[in-house]
This record gives structure tokens, sequence and C-alpha cells, in this order.
């Protein structure tokens, strides 16, 4: 089984495709037959582009952390203090925020998918404080770690 260096929220490329991901959710499959006993690693993911995707973590690159995620969509470049942030090992204290952000990351989709079946605002304001609240989480992190 793969190390996970990876935690939810991190930006990565997946073999074989264009489009960069978010990490939504890691899960861990621990699988058992009469022969041999393995774990698999499987990513659940949203594309910058908001497309839903999988990938299991042998096919996953870290970018960069999610805290500096806006700012390398924003540059295309990744700073010196990325590359630090990458060669970190993700620590148990985030499985909190982890868990939060994924749950606000399956509000903010289904509110989308709902403004765009019954364009009531609502749900598009839903979306918004759902992303707010996120970046807000990713900020307070930042801040834990300086």
């Amino acid at each position: 089984m793969r190390e996970i260096h990876v935690v939810a929220g991190d930006l990565v490329r997946v073999k074989g495709y264009v489009t960069l991901y978010y990490i939504d959710t890691i899960n861990t499959h621990n699988i058992e037959t009469s022969d041999a006993k393995w774990s698999e690693i499987e990513l659940d993911l949203t594309g910058v582009n908001g497309e839903y995707n999988f990938a299991y973590i042998e096919d996953v690159e870290l970018v960069c952390r999610a805290k500096y995620s806006s700012e390398y969509l924003r540059t295309g470049t990744l700073t010196t203090a990325m590359l630090k942030a990458n060669k970190a090992v993700p620590t148990a204290a985030h499985e909190q925020q982890v868990n939060n952000i994924d749950e606000l990351l399956d509000i903010a989709l289904d509110a989308q998918k709902l403004y765009k079946s019954t364009g009531l605002s609502e749900f598009q304001a839903q979306e918004k404080a759902a992303y707010e609240l996120i970046k807000n989480l990713i900020e307070m992190g930042e801040g834990n770690g300086k």
C-alpha cells in the first residue's frame, strides 16, 4: 500500500487527465481473499472545472497544498513556500478540517445542481456561502501552521 501523501483540499494532477482536481475525500478499502490481503486508497475528486472524478492514490501527483491552490491556479507557478509545504507530511490534525471541507463541498455541489435545475437564487447563495466557509477553514488552517 502506498503512503498517503495528500489530504482533502489539496490540488492534484491525475495520470491521463489535463484537468487539475481538488481532493474531496480519501477512502481506504481493505480487501481480503482466501489468498491475499491488500488495501486500496481511492480519492474522490472535484475538478477545478466542477467535474467529478475519482482516482487511486498511485495515479495522483501533488501539485500544491490546499492553502496555496488559489495562488497556484492564478499564477501557474510553484513558489518556494509551496514547494516546502508539499514536502511536509500531512498530520492527523487535519482530520476534522478534512471532514468539514468534504461536507461543505457536498453542500456546494448539491446547491449548484439545484440552482441549475430550478434557477432559484437561494441555491446560488447557499453554494457561495459553502465555498466561502471552505475558504475560511483553509485560511484558519494556514494561521495554525505559521
